[in-house]
């Protein structure tokens, strides 16, 4: 998947979310916290989610500019949320690398480990802009990742109906939020702020779906990925369709067609 050519159209955006990024790091002069961040943070993931706001800030209303001085801020914090999931998971998982690199846990210990999740879930809230329907989307969207991970610890059974929930608490809600955050910022009317809303929801069961595939970890036996993966890619397709044409809904559209071709 070419992501610089998906991502070309916010490239510099994403510049700023990673010098935001540093910034952070570099703000807690104190060397042992400085270390424990800088152990996670120096190690950039796809910043799927910033890239997913900018893209529909910009394809829920091509003519704004991307001028909103609130975007980096929102972006960064939503790649915190899930930066500190990705801590917690670790912990709960009992890994001890992640892209082949030492893990917070498995460096500095669980103890270690919850605070700085911890401490990267009250930084993220920190740098919300101060609308409360935004920070409430993103601590709703909290509380529901922890809901499922509680949901799958506990389950004795692993069903379909369980995966489509836990993926949707996990992983799709997120991305959801990081549409719908981002499309309003733009200053983008209320049914396009939903249409990303339910793009982001349907990409991100689609993210999930295919990393699943990838790692042959079907939920239950005889599970068909082929047609749920096609499902969704053509779900979040639709609902790009109602958007007008700019580069950003070109970006969306190339995202979730190359995504899903990963598992073919």
């Amino acid at each position: 998947m070419n992501l610089s050519s998906i991502y070309a159209p916010v490239q510099l955006l994403l510049g700023q979310t990673e010098a935001e990024l540093d910034r952070l790091v570099q703000e807690y002069g104190d060397p042992e916290v400085h270390e424990v961040l800088g152990q996670f943070l120096s190690h950039p993931g796809k910043r799927i989610r910033p890239a997913l706001l900018y893209l529909s800030a910009g394809a829920g209303n091509p003519g704004q500019r991307e001028n909103s001085p609130h975007l980096v801020k929102a972006a960064t914090a939503f790649e915190l949320v899930h930066s500190a999931s990705l801590v917690h998971d670790d912990i709960i998982d009992v890994a001890d690398l992640r892209r082949g690199a030492a893990t917070v846990n498995g460096r500095f210990g669980n103890t270690v480990a919850v605070l700085a999740g911890d401490l990267l879930y009250a930084q993220a809230f920190l740098m919300l802009p101060e609308n409360v329907p935004i920070f409430r989307i993103i601590l709703n969207v909290t509380k529901r990742m922890c809901v499922g991970e509680i949901h799958q610890m506990r389950a004795k059974t692993m069903t379909e109906e369980l995966y489509f929930k836990v993926i949707e608490s996990k992983t799709a809600l997120l991305m959801s939020a990081s549409c719908e955050v981002g499309a309003i910022l733009s200053g983008a009317q209320p049914e396009v702020v939903a249409t990303l809303r339910e793009f982001g929801l349907r990409f991100g069961f689609l993210y999930q779906l295919v990393d699943d595939w990838q790692d042959q970890d079907a939920p239950v036996e005889n599970f068909h990925f082929a047609g749920q993966i096609e499902r969704h890619r053509r779900l979040a397709q639709d609902c790009l369709k109602t958007l007008p044409e700019s580069a950003y809904r070109t970006s969306l559209s190339t995202f979730v067609d190359e995504l899903a071709a990963e598992a073919k």
